[in-house]
């Protein structure tokens, strides 16, 4: 959308995916606890795998995918994974935490 905003008004727009390599999911529900996911079998998540492989699990990483997207667009490079594509098509950086973890959920008390 923010996209199709600045298009429209001739302007060009930033897109940042911040990703976590020890990611914990976290809930909106108490009854359902923190849990770890498996960046190598995550479906949401393996696609990423050839930048996981390069970083270091206690630094930050930025990668530029801006010249990868020009390289694909002239035919110099093919990405066969569709999500990967569409990553690299759709966001200028992406950024890698080596660890995050779920906000803590608040509950507010009744006042009856």
């Amino acid at each position: 959308m923010v996209s199709n905003i600045s298009e429209s008004n001739y302007e060009e727009s930033f897109h940042i995916m911040i990703v976590g390599e020890s990611v914990m999911l976290g809930s909106i529900f108490k009854s359902f606890p923190p849990s770890q996911i498996n960046i190598e079998n995550s479906f949401y998540l393996n696609y990423l795998n050839p930048f996981f492989d390069i970083t270091d699990d206690k630094q930050w990483y930025m990668f530029n995918l801006v010249p990868i997207r020009k390289m694909i667009e002239r035919g110099k490079l093919e990405i066969k994974n569709l999500n990967l594509l569409k990553t690299i098509e759709g966001y200028d950086v992406l950024v890698i935490i080596p660890e995050v973890t779920p906000v803590q959920i608040l509950t507010i008390p009744d006042n009856k």
